[in-house]
């Protein structure tokens, strides 16, 4: 699974409930932060780990 959550300055209050909210389901995720152009915001959940393809 993976999700990704834009946001702004104004919307951080209430993306840090969400954020709270989603680590305490999904404890084991991994979490990854950017910033966009405009001052946009960009948070991703990923809860699927990469896997190493051997090669055959």
């Amino acid at each position: 699974m993976k999700i990704r959550i834009t946001y702004t300055a104004a919307e951080a209050a209430s993306f840090e409930r969400v954020r709270a909210e989603l680590m305490q389901t999904v404890p084991d995720a991994r979490q990854h932060t950017s910033a966009s152009p405009g001052g946009v915001k960009v948070w991703y959940l990923t809860t699927c780990s990469k896997t190493k393809r051997e090669d055959k």
